[in-house]
């Protein structure tokens, strides 16, 4: 069964306009949101991005210094700062008869250190794979029967669209293991159905992670660990007596949405690791 695009009537979304009403002032509008791709656009060339790391660590340098630096023709180079200068991004002066360039615009040296520690911290971070995603099931409700669905959209800071969940702070999204659920069905000596446990998400095999705070990649989206799941008393009305020691720290885990996008049946779940 395919996932509705649209948020379910009674999903906690859908119900709370005041707070959509925020999110919707909050958002970047689409003139700015237009005019920051042009900014990123003209640092997406490696000439004037380097030219900027140039004049960010000079202060000032003619045309013929840049060109040096940076090992290549003088054309080339003032073709580029007269962008930049367009942009608002460098501003010239002359001293006799050079002319010299820095940087007018203090942002620029932020965007730049933010975009390198960036590079770096990615550059320290290693993807473990876990599973993969073999069952997606969604409830608009608590206690309402689960929907299976090929595909979920995850919302920043919300959680799955249709799940009863969505809004919540600390649980926005459960994920479970089939070989953490295999490892319980073995303590309580019956096989435990991935449904009756009640998550979003079942990978195919796979210990998951339970430290706070843990980054994990699913398809486009990112999740941080927000706790483990604890097998509550409707486990045992569920599942049976024994349920929820069999349980213990391996009915799932909680996340939350740090960066929205699709859930697909087939994806890969990822752990990031700082190396």
């Amino acid at each position: 069964m395919q996932a509705s695009t649209e948020p379910s009537p009674s999903c906690q979304i859908g119900d709370d306009h005041d707070r959509l009403g925020l999110l919707r002032a909050s958002i970047t509008s689409a003139k700015d949101a237009d005019d920051v791709v042009e900014l990123f656009r003209l640092l997406g060339d490696p000439t004037r991005l380097r030219i900027l790391s140039a004049l960010t660590h000079a202060g000032e340098l003619s045309v013929g210094s840049i060109a040096t630096c940076l090992e290549t023709g003088e054309t080339k180079i003032s073709q580029a700062l007269r962008l930049l200068r367009s942009a608002g991004l460098v501003k010239k002066r002359r001293v006799g008869r050079s002319m010299l360039y820095r940087i007018d615009d203090d942002h620029v040296r932020l965007i730049l250190g933010l975009s390198l520690d960036q590079r770096s911290r990615t550059e320290n971070q290693r993807a473990c794979t876990v599973g993969s995603v073999e069952r997606i099931s969604l409830a608009p409700d608590n206690g309402a029967e689960l929907v299976v669905v090929d595909e979920a959209e995850a919302i920043t800071g919300i959680g799955l669209v249709g799940d009863r969940h969505a809004g919540n702070a600390a649980r926005q999204v459960s994920i479970q293991s089939q070989t953490e659920l295999a490892q319980a069905s073995e303590r309580l000596g019956r096989t435990i159905d991935v449904d009756l446990t009640r998550r979003n998400i079942t990978l195919d095999s796979g210990e998951l992670p339970r430290i706070r705070g843990q980054r994990l990649i699913i398809g486009s989206v990112e999740l941080e660990v927000f706790s483990d799941a604890p097998p509550c008393a409707l486990m045992t009305e569920l599942i049976g007596k024994g349920a929820r020691p069999a349980l213990k720290k391996l009915a799932g885990i909680h996340c939350r949405v740090i960066v929205g996008g699709e859930i697909h049946i087939g994806d890969d779940m990822e752990l990031v690791e700082e190396r």
